[in-house]
């Protein structure tokens, strides 16, 4: 899975470019919680799993309940995914379970995503002009 890079550069991409997100779930001062290679790939497994499971869930969400998969929010199934699970796994009593799948399923179809309009101009950028000009000059 991991042929072309090294974990460690992995590690420090997810680090770097995902730091709030995993700082969020992990609430800790280093990004993924642990420095050993073996377990950082476990955490990310882990967290891919996780989102496979949120998308997959999504995906029976938006076929049961007749609604549109694209407008679905991927947020509201990980935070229904992660509020539910516990429940779901130890439940003994199916009926429960269903009843618990079911309240899952709507909780996730409930909260969409707004479809973003269109552009109504061409993105420009703000950014400051360089100081230098490529002769080398320094430019207004």
């Amino acid at each position: 899975m991991f042929a072309n890079f090294t974990v460690g550069e992995i590690y420090l991409d997810i680090a770097t470019s995902a730091k709030p997100l995993t700082e969020r779930i992990y609430s800790s001062n280093t990004a993924l919680g642990t420095h050993a290679e073996c377990n950082i790939r476990e955490e990310i497994h882990a967290l891919v799993l996780f989102l496979a499971i949120a998308r997959v869930l999504m995906a029976t969400a938006a076929k049961v309940e007749s609604a549109d998969y694209e407008s679905l929010s991927q947020k509201s199934a990980v935070l229904g995914l992660a509020t539910y699970i516990t429940r779901l796994f130890l439940e003994s009593d199916g009926d429960f379970a269903n009843d618990e799948l079911r309240a899952l399923l709507q909780r996730i179809v409930r909260n969409r995503e707004p479809k973003r309009p269109q552009r109504s101009a061409p993105r420009v950028s703000v950014r400051p002009r360089a100081r230098w000009d490529p002769s080398g000059r320094v430019g207004g």
